[in-house]
């Protein structure tokens, strides 16, 4: 039976859903391994981030000591503002860590390693902060929740288990009984029967439950004075709606033995009152050798797992989830392993029947009757470890122990203290000869259970108890009216260290602990961990082999005989702390069955719900555009983000603190369903309904690197963002849904030119200057003003168009809001009023949601040479600024050099050596780059009244230092 918990008392649109699905594991997979290779910076600091790694059994985000236990095997990560990995810690077994920081915030990631894949990340993320958390260094109380999908139950569930009739039954009787988990009392309080009638199901043991689908499965079991059902020997049945019992139903899942595989022959005798050796076998020596042993489901619910008694074998049964219909199961679903025999064959032979999961691995418990040597010494029991995924299945020995241990009586009235071998028949001298009494204990491992520590509980089932009845015949059919007792037993395995190894309880302890109260009585070592599986003195050893764990309350169910009063069965509520009994329930009152002191219950399911699943995490602002979230870098708050099932929003909720924000039951239509294509979408992240808080953002570079922890995951498609996703199985929740956003720019780019009339320019004509101004940025160019200048010596006539803002006075054009991709022209018409040159420059003199993406192309000049008439004087040309801005200094007339003329200033006369002709000046930076002179504005000088011009030439990809 499967540890189930209860309440503490107080990406574009999906083409191949496989590879999404495979991608997420993938990746998972692929960080660990970058993990485990990363190369840490070295630091000099002794600054600590310290906390602990917690069970969160309630889902509630913060650590409930002490029903929750510490977690061990995380790996914590710390990197600091440059993404440069820092420090790596595990935690322990106490679940402490402590890894070195950096200066001021650190992002701490806890990682799940495979070896835990079957855990994630508890609900309640938004409490403990999920996988990733931006901390300062020295912060401490740090904590990080895990928790397994079957941690998980809903607020007072039912309980059930299977109960016998000794008949073949009829309509009217059900097998299968539910009561309220956590309730004590006589007659059955709570008591419901879940739709199951005996005729149908008939004698089963097992129990399994799909959660997701509220069905339970139960397999057939071999038990004296009680008829198999439809399905014989190897059938296993399906219970639907156990979540509301009266509209449940019951019908055979699946016949084992129709798809070849041999359970053992129907032995039982026609009169089961009876139910004497007979022509098809001993239905006495049959129990425990026959049909089916017990049932288990694998955490995905995809799985049944099944012991065959009579192969002594496991099988496995896919059966998906959701379960397929009854009778669909094939022989192809089914995969078998040989359980191995660790006994002396000279002694007996090997019985397995319990199963136990823990951790993606199967137990099964297998007893040495001790059959042929008949000395209860030879009694031993080993629980291998099976690996599923395995075609061998590597099974393995992971505790083995004498049952020959002293026990406590089973009953005062005969004083039997220790097991018995396997036996075939029993003598009726151990009858106590006034009350009939009669004790024959033949350990059976019933069950396995793990609980909140990794500790193995295992439920010994007397299988006497299901050889015999209330006033029944031995073997033969002889020697009616005994009264049978059933003697089973509980024990405890404490996991010490090793994490596949386990160590019996001795004396009361565990691992070397602190001794329960049970050391005065015998078991293990002299003690018993489980002190009171007891009915007051009459009956010191009472259990029935079927057990649960209860996570949130760490107690173990165990079903016993007697719990309040004589010839009764029901349920003792053991404290898995201090092994007493706190509670007790009377299932099947005094006289009210068929059996009284011999086995009358099955197995034991908490009908749990199946885990909710919450998903998403965080939307940021990825400062520094890298696709990472990085320390330092805020949250986006007060977003709006949506989830989408079909196209059709189910879900919406608010980014909060540090941008977080889930889906979760709780703001989620219907809940979200498992293992269903989903959409996380960020509506308006653009457009004219854009949300406020993603004003001049946009969504940054996706899946960057392998660490899906701290990347962005969002696409965009028109004006939403989006994640697809795969929700997984029950409890899966996961925070890997990351949004970053990075603050766009604007590039906003001028060109100049000029047209001049006439042309060549002339003093006393005109020139028309244009200047475009476009947007080639990310996002709109807000308050956006272009300063152009009427230049000096030109008189401003006009501007076109009429409707522009602009002031030719101060030279501000103002544009306001430029969409990316648009552009605006302004028209600018001067008189040029003196010789020389004249230089018109357009710049962007503000932007109010700069800075601007390429500030290189926010200015933008033209030149004029209008002819510098020179007639017996001299001219002047001189560079703006100072020699200091440049480089050097050459100058040129008509394309040669002027010898010695390289300062800021060329004095131009009328001679052979100046005079008329074209002069412009190379510059060279100091970085090396030279103005080509074949560019630039020259300075035109003309003889007797010819005009004169000057332009200074500018270095390739240099800013100009004039106003030219």
């Amino acid at each position: 039976m499967k540890n189930v918990s209860l309440p503490l008392l107080k990406k574009s649109v999906i083409e191949d859903l496989v590879a999404l699905k495979s991608k997420k594991i993938e990746k998972s997979l692929k960080f660990f391994v970058a993990f485990c290779s990363l190369v840490m910076l070295s630091v000099t600091t002794n600054a600590q981030i310290q906390g602990s790694v917690f069970r969160d059994l309630n889902g509630n985000g913060v650590f409930d000591s002490p029903a929750e236990p510490r977690f061990a095997g995380i790996a914590i990560n710390t990197y600091d503002a440059n993404n440069n990995l820092i420090d790596t810690d595990t935690s322990t077994a106490t679940g402490t860590y402590s890894v070195t920081c950096a200066a001021g915030l650190n992002r701490v990631e806890f990682i799940i390693p495979p070896n835990l894949s079957y855990y994630f990340p508890s609900s309640s993320g938004g409490v403990f902060g999920s996988n990733v958390q931006f901390v300062s260094c020295n912060a401490t109380n740090i904590n990080f929740g895990v928790s397994a999908p079957n941690d998980y139950c809903q607020a007072n569930p039912m309980m059930a288990s299977p109960t016998y009739v000794s008949s073949p039954g009829n309509n009217g009787t059900n097998s299968i009984a539910a009561v309220p988990v956590g309730t004590s009392g006589t007659g059955a309080p709570g008591k419901v029967d879940l739709i199951s009638p005996y005729s149908t199901i008939g004698s089963v043991w097992g129990t399994a439950q799909q959660r997701t689908t509220n069905k339970l499965f139960t397999a057939a079991f071999m038990k004296r004075h009680a008829a198999f059902g439809t399905g014989g020997t190897g059938a296993i049945y399906i219970t639907n709606n156990t979540n509301t019992p009266g509209t449940s139903s019951t019908q055979l899942y699946v016949d084992l033995q129709s798809l070849g595989i041999n359970t053992g022959p129907n032995v039982h005798d026609t009169d089961l009152t009876i139910d004497a050796n007979n022509a098809n076998g001993s239905p006495y020596d049959a129990v425990g050798k026959v049909s089916l042993g017990d049932l288990d489901i694998s955490q995905d619910g995809k799985y049944l797992f099944v012991t065959n008694l009579y192969e002594r074998t496991i099988h496995r049964i896919f059966i998906d989830n959701p379960a397929k219909a009854p009778g669909t199961i094939t022989a192809a679903d089914v995969t078998t392993w040989d359980i191995p025999n660790p006994c002396d064959a000279s002694k007996g032979d090997y019985r397995p029947w319990g199963l136990g999961i823990y951790n993606g691995k199967v137990y099964v418990g297998v007893v040495c009757d001790a059959s042929l040597s008949g000395d209860f010494h030879d009694l031993t029991a080993t629980v291998y470890q099976m690996d599923p995924n395995a075609a061998s299945g590597n099974f393995t020995s992971v505790l083995s122990f004498p049952l020959d241990y002293t026990r406590d009586r089973v009953s005062y009235a005969n004083g039997v203290v220790n097991f018995f071998s396997w036996n075939t028949s029993y003598s009726f001298a151990n009858l106590n000869n006034s009350l009939s009494f009669i004790v024959n204990p033949q350990p059976i491992i019933s069950d396995l259970d793990f609980d909140n520590q990794g500790n193995m509980i295992i439920g010994i089932a007397d299988r006497f108890g299901h050889q015999s009845r209330l006033n029944g015949p031995n073997e033969n059919g002889g020697v009616a009216n005994s009264y049978p007792i059933t003697g089973g037993d509980i024990l405890k395995a404490g996991k010490c260290g090793s994490p596949y190894l386990w160590t019996l309880e001795t004396n009361a302890s565990i691992c070397g602990g602190a001794a329960t109260a049970g050391t005065a009585n015998d078991g293990p070592g002299g003690g018993e961990f489980y002190y009171q599986d007891n009915f007051i003195v009459n009956h010191l050893e009472t259990s029935q082999g079927g057990i649960s764990y209860l996570p949130k309350t760490n107690q173990v169910v165990l079903a016993v005989m007697d719990p309040y009063d004589v010839n009764s069965d029901g349920y003792l509520y053991l404290n898995n702390t201090t092994g007493a009994t706190d509670l007790k329930y009377e299932l099947i009152p005094k006289d009210a069955g068929a059996y009284g002191k011999a086995g009358a219950i099955g197995d034991i399911e908490p009908l749990c719900f199946a885990a909710p699943i919450e998903i998403g995490n965080r939307v940021w602002m990825d400062t520094n555009n890298n696709g990472v979230q990085d320390p330092g870098e805020a949250g986006i708050n007060g977003l709006t983000v949506q989830l989408l099932l079909n196209g059709t929003v189910v879900g919406t909720t608010t980014t909060g603190t540090d941008g977080n924000y889930y889906f979760t039951s709780a703001n989620v239509t219907g809940g979200i369903l498992y293992d269903t294509l989903y959409q996380i979408r960020i509506p308006n992240i653009n457009g004219g309904s854009q949300q406020s808080p993603l004003i001049d953002k946009l969504l940054t570079t996706n899946d960057v690197g392998t660490n899906e922890l701290h990347d962005s995951d969002g696409k965009v498609s028109g004006t939403y963002a989006y994640i697809d996703i795969y929700s997984g199985n029950s409890g899966e929740n996961n925070y890997d849904y990351d949004f970053g956003f990075y603050k766009g720019k604007p590039d906003v780019k001028i060109v100049k030119s000029v047209v001049n009339n006439p042309s060549p320019a002339k003093k006393g004509g005109q020139g028309k200057y244009t200047v475009v101004v476009s947007n080639e940025g990310e996002i709109d160019a807000k308050g956006l003003i272009v300063e152009d200048l009427i230049p000096a010596g030109t008189t401003f006539v006009s501007y076109l168009p009429a409707g522009a803002i602009y002031n030719s006075s101060t030279g501000e054009w103002n544009i306001g809001t430029l969409a990316v991709g648009a552009s605006v022209t302004l028209e600018i018409i001067v008189t040029y009023n003196q010789v020389g040159n004249t230089y018109n420059t357009a710049r962007v003199k503000t932007l109010s949601n700069g800075p601007d993406g390429d500030t290189s192309n926010d200015t933008s000049r033209v030149c004029t040479s209008i002819p510098v008439n020179i007639c017996g004087t001299t001219y002047t040309a001189t560079l703006p600024g100072s020699l200091a801005n440049y480089g050097s200094i050459q100058w040129y007339k008509n394309f040669l050099p002027l010898a010695g003329q390289t300062g800021i200033s060329l004095l131009i006369s009328d001679d052979n050596i100046t005079g008329v002709g074209s002069y412009y000046a190379e510059i060279t930076r100091p970085v090396g780059d030279t103005c080509p002179i074949s560019t630039c504005c020259p300075v035109i000088v003309e003889k007797q009244c010819m005009d004169l011009a000057l332009t200074k030439v500018l270095a390739a990809g240099q800013t100009a230092l004039m106003p030219w």
